[in-house]
């Protein structure tokens, strides 16, 4: 009876004693890449270049068949990497033949599957360690073979006390904790972020950008606040609804027996002058703003611009009044913010060279609506296109010389040209979108944010607003 050795039996065990292997330096062109688990070597441009400045830093283990070949049982891709590369020599360790092929394929899974990528703190720690002994940022990137951005971003985050102690704590990414760097004298705000990071990852960027654009609207208003006190005008808080006595100037004449404009000049020697700073404008156009007021305009003799019979009397507000006032407020605010979050997602989202797979059927809907917005964008000679597509931003006229999106456009490929139709129509739907859309979405707002989940931009709170309104609000048909 004949017995046959079972795969298990023929794998050596940890504890078997393998000879040493025998350590060469050969023509990798030379070697004979055989059967391997890993049937696509999957070359990316990074990992070749690292063997172009390098070589191969680990042995490829390879086996002498009896015609004196090296067949590479282990380190298949570290194989074809040297060869497009350009290398003349690898280091090779020879090794015996494996016993079976159960046992190649064993050895080639635990080479491939048990190994485990360095954490983002990791990485960020060795380029600040890389910093610390002199060499510049531009070196590191060469050497390691990582873009220039990741390493400044990774050395801003090993600088600092705080953001390191984050990014191993709490598991942050990178780009996490170069954000906190942005915050270190903000423990409110360090500690959203961290919040975000671990419960809300999608959020992370609308949560930084609101604090962002909070921290910038607040010293705004404190330059300006303090301005105006240098010039020796009272500043005061910004007078609320239930405030019978105070009225802003420009809603103001200077008295019954003169009827004229209340200008802050005219009006500066009253006892009831004053000012508060105030917010204006919306998106990347909302400035601070002095709002002059009399305190008391009645008491001081002025008489109201546009006087009716209930003009002097403020109706007072409802809690349900303040609610809805607080909430369109803060909803306004947090859409400003999603609009600098939005942009920076769809330029880097046609950036890309490849299309979503449904875009042509949804550029197809897109122009069969032909909504408004679009209309309107093919008439401006798509400036926001432009922008998101990082081409020149004015918008073409006869004089400037052909429009910069269709130039683009005619240079295209298949799949860009199919990405620069996904921008005009996208950016033709983004520059129409208002604030208006959070609370009362048009039907090509709805379809504007729609395909943008659905291509993986994670939607502000309020921007899911648009196209999930709160429970028991119904919107109207468009």
């Amino acid at each position: 009876m004949t017995t046959t050795e079972s795969p298990d039996a023929a794998i050596p065990a940890a504890r078997t004693e393998q000879p040493a292997p025998t350590l060469l330096h050969v023509d990798p062109r030379t070697l004979v890449v055989e059967a391997n688990v890993r049937t696509e070597a999957r070359l990316d441009k990074d990992f070749v270049a690292t063997i172009r400045e390098h070589g191969v830093l680990t042995p490829i283990r390879a086996w002498r068949a009896q015609t004196g070949e090296l067949t590479v049982v282990m380190g298949k891709r570290r194989t074809l990497g040297a060869i497009e590369a350009g290398c003349q020599t690898v280091p090779v360790h020879v090794v015996e033949a494996p016993s079976a092929e159960a046992a190649r394929i064993v050895f080639q899974l635990i080479e491939n599957d048990h190994r485990t990528a360095l954490r983002d703190a990791e990485r960020a720690q060795a380029y600040h360690q890389l910093s610390l002994l002199g060499m510049p940022a531009a070196l590191i990137a060469r050497r390691t073979c990582t873009h220039r951005k990741q390493v400044d971003t990774a050395l801003r985050v090993g600088a600092s006390e705080l953001a390191a102690k984050a990014i191993d704590r709490f598991e942050l990414t990178l780009d996490q904790a170069a954000t906190l760097v942005e915050f270190e004298d903000d423990t409110e705000a360090v500690k959203a972020l961290t919040v975000a990071a671990k419960k809300r990852p999608d959020q992370f960027e609308h949560i930084a950008q609101r604090l962002r654009d909070e921290r910038r609207d607040t010293a705004a208003r404190a330059d300006l606040a303090a301005h105006l006190a240098e010039a020796g005008a009272t500043v005061i808080d910004p007078i609320s609804h239930d405030d019978h006595k105070a009225r802003r100037l420009d809603e103001l004449l200077v008295s019954q027996e003169v009827p004229s404009a209340l200008t802050p000049d005219v009006h500066k020697d009253c006892p009831g002058d004053a000012a508060f700073v105030s917010e204006q404008g919306w998106g990347e156009h909302r400035t601070v703003v002095a709002v002059f007021v009399c305190r008391d305009w009645q008491a001081h003799g002025h008489m109201l611009r546009y006087p009716t019979a209930t003009s002097g009397v403020k109706q007072p507000m409802t809690e349900a009044d303040k609610l809805q006032r607080r909430t369109t407020i803060a909803n306004n605010k947090a859409w400003d913010s999603a609009v600098a979050v939005r942009e920076r997602w769809l330029t880097g989202f046609l950036a890309g060279k490849t299309p979503p797979k449904d875009a042509q059927r949804w550029i197809a809907v897109m122009l069969a609506k032909g909504s408004h917005a679009l209309r309107r964008a093919m008439e401006d000679g798509h400036a926001t296109a432009a922008k998101l597509l990082r081409l020149r931003t004015k918008p073409a006229t006869p004089a400037a010389g052909a429009n910069p999106v269709s130039v683009a456009a005619s240079k295209a490929g298949p799949e860009r040209a199919t990405m620069i139709t996904l921008a005009v129509l996208l950016a033709g739907l983004e520059k129409a979108v208002t604030r208006e859309a959070w609370r009362n979405p048009t039907e090509a707002d709805r379809d504007y944010f729609t395909a943008l989940q659905h291509w993986g931009y994670p939607l502000s709170d309020v921007e899911q607003l648009v196209i999930t309104p709160p429970v028991g609000v119904q919107q109207d048909a468009q």
